[in-house]
């Protein structure tokens, strides 16, 4: 008997089965914790989102992002004091939860946790729609970059207080220099391009004028600066006028891209993408949403 438990493959064995145990022990008590979690979403947890056997919904790796939303969406809850949390609806909830356990890009889970406190959160006049996860789910890291560069350039646009306007230009340029001009040029126009396909940003417009588009009789040279009672219309620069009437009839359709963006280096074209594209109201609802609260 007492070779049996001294044979050293029995104790590699018996070892082994303990260890697996306290695997299993750890994983059993983190899906506890998973399913406090959303249970507090959800108000209670359905059977085929949680189990242990982690069904065909939720797999290892997606319980592993869901657990960084939740410590992600918990801090947040505690920095803004909130104790008591509400049921987030069925609509907002499921999406939600599906779409950020598949998120790996900590940036974009930011924000998926930030819309998802303001869900929590009983006292938040906008709390997170179904569209906004919808968009969200179409992001990539560097459209969530690029959003961040657009929202802080036009806070900056924003403000009159010379301290903040300084101190978020330097946070701008970190922004810029750190995470999105390290960026390849089809990486960034592919960024650019999506978010204003998603009517999230819209390119910016050229100002057109009229001051050079007629010449005086008589005269040699091809433009006059103003139009005169005498003067006649210009065919050249009637031309230029249509072109770029037309121009920014397509540009306010947020498919042409500004002349900005094509007068320099293509390495560089897309160095400062906020001289060329603006926030409008979806994207700055949804960047309002996801860090005015943390600000």
């Amino acid at each position: 008997m007492a070779d049996f438990w001294n044979n050293e493959e029995i104790v590699e064995t018996a070892k082994a089965v303990q260890e697996t145990a306290k695997t299993s022990g750890k994983a059993i008590d983190a899906s506890r914790d998973l399913g406090r979690f959303l249970g507090q979403i959800f108000g209670e947890v359905p059977s085929d989102l949680v189990g242990l056997a982690g069904g065909d919904w939720l797999h290892l790796k997606r319980q592993e992002r869901i657990h960084v939303l939740a410590q992600k969406t918990n801090e947040r809850l505690q920095a803004q004091g909130i104790k008591e949390t509400i049921q987030v609806p069925l609509k907002v909830a499921i999406p939600l939860i599906e779409n950020a356990s598949l998120e790996e890009d900590d940036e974009l889970m930011d924000m998926w946790a930030a819309l998802l406190t303001s869900s929590l959160n009983p006292n938040c006049e906008e709390p997170a729609e179904r569209y906004q996860v919808d968009i969200l789910s179409q992001l990539g890291p560097a459209e969530a970059i690029l959003l961040k560069v657009l929202w802080l350039a036009g806070k900056i646009q924003q403000t009159s207080d010379s301290e903040k306007k300084s101190s978020m230009t330097i946070q701008l340029e970190d922004e810029l220099s750190k995470y999105w001009r390290v960026l390849s040029s089809l990486v960034q126009k592919r960024a650019i391009h999506n978010i204003v396909r998603l009517r999230l940003a819209q390119f910016s417009r050229e100002q057109l004028s009229t001051d050079r588009l007629f010449v005086e009789d008589g005269k040699s040279s091809l433009f006059a600066p103003t139009p005169t009672r005498n003067a006649n219309v210009n065919p050249r620069a009637l031309g230029s006028v249509l072109r770029a009437i037309d121009w920014g009839i397509n540009t306010s359709s947020g498919w042409i891209e500004p002349r900005v963006f094509h007068s320099s280096q293509k390495e560089e074209r897309y160095a400062n993408p906020h001289e060329g594209v603006h926030l409008i109201s979806s994207g700055y609802f949804l960047m309002k949403t996801c860090h005015d609260n943390t600000e």
